[in-house]
């Protein structure tokens, strides 16, 4: 049907969820979108969807919400259950913790209509930090989801094909073809209090191999609500093992985006690219590196954390060589598929 699903995705969001409902409550739409809420329990232990009942209810709003459980944790495994049981041919993904501005929804509709080549949509985040930010903030918001990741509105398939997931905009029937092609996610983004990441970009990465428009629209703004645990060095060192595993498996499907592998060894050819590169990395830094195991990361310095990042790459390449060549070949048998199926 012709709408908007707003898939909320919520694990222990009592704290949370008020403000992210007031601000879907607010929202301005034209009398003639259809749209609805769907709030996913990902195996919360708490009053979650009670929470959420009482306080939709107490906004008076027409539009419906629905409460969908979800055992598996995992933020992939919510997002797509939402997909699975929404009503409406465009979703978007908002997070326990998203205020959208109250024009959010029927922008990203005009959008999505207006460009039917589309397969996502996303925009920029601003930071509602509940204290003052650290001095190193600025640099390192992007890790945080903040930010304006193009300069203009427009189509950036040909860029970096990366949108936010706060706030992504799905365009369902593309969706439906991406399952339909055999593609599974990698990676789970995270789980409950686990923190993983680079679900968002590997599906943007995907419906761009399957020959979707990636869009970005400077006037989709959210809001991502920051709590003071989160802005601590500490939290955002906890980030980087995760960012860095992601990044594996990123690079590996903008490979395959890219070329096209014949040879029987391919996968030994990959792994040894990738290997290299993070041994010359590390291999320039290595005065650094000392200090960064006799140390620790000091606060503040991002140089740091990126030698940190290199370290968790290169123990996972040696470490997991079977998981690696796996994960390749999975790429290859998918973009066989999508080639037989597309012609591309």
């Amino acid at each position: 049907m012709d709408g908007i699903s707003i898939i909320i995705c919520c694990y222990n969001s009592v704290t949370r969820i008020s403000p992210t409902l007031q601000h879907l409550a607010s929202q301005r739409t034209c009398n003639q979108l259809s749209w609805e809420v769907l709030l996913i329990d990902n195996a919360s232990t708490d009053n979650t969807a009670q929470t959420a009942i009482q306080l939709w209810e107490s906004f008076n709003s027409k539009i419906p919400l629905r409460i969908i459980n979800e055992p598996r944790p995992g933020l992939s495994f919510a997002r797509e259950t939402g997909l699975q049981d929404s009503h409406y041919n465009i979703a978007i993904f908002v997070d326990d913790d998203n205020w959208l501005k109250e024009d959010y929804i029927q922008i990203a509709y005009n959008t999505i209509n207006a460009n039917k080549g589309i397969g996502i949509l996303g925009g920029r985040v601003e930071a509602a930090c509940e204290i003052e930010p650290p001095a190193w903030f600025e640099k390192s918001k992007a890790h945080y989801v903040i930010g304006e990741p193009y300069s203009q509105t427009g189509d950036v398939t040909e860029d970096r094909a990366t949108i936010y997931g706060a706030g992504m905009v799905i365009n369902k029937a593309a969706w439906k073809k991406l399952k339909a092609s055999g593609y599974k996610s990698q990676l789970s983004d995270r789980k409950g209090s686990q923190l993983s990441s680079g679900g968002d970009v590997e599906l943007c990465f995907a419906l761009k191999m399957l020959g979707y428009r990636i869009y970005y629209h400077k006037d989709l703004v959210l809001k991502h609500f920051l709590p003071k645990a989160r802005l601590s060095w500490n939290y955002l060192e906890k980030l980087f093992p995760g960012f860095a595993l992601a990044e594996i498996y990123l690079n590996c499907f903008q490979y395959f985006y890219s070329n096209s592998y014949s040879e029987d060894n391919y996968k030994h050819t990959i792994y040894k690219e990738f290997r290299k590169k993070v041994c010359d990395k590390l291999f320039n830094q290595k005065r650094n590196l000392v200090y960064l195991y006799l140390k620790g990361v000091p606060e503040g310095n991002r140089h740091f954390l990126y030698l940190k990042f290199y370290v968790v790459q290169l123990k996972f390449l040696m470490l997991h060589k079977k998981t690696f060549y796996a994960y390749l070949n999975y790429l290859n048998s998918f973009k066989k598929q999508i080639s037989e199926s597309t012609g591309r």
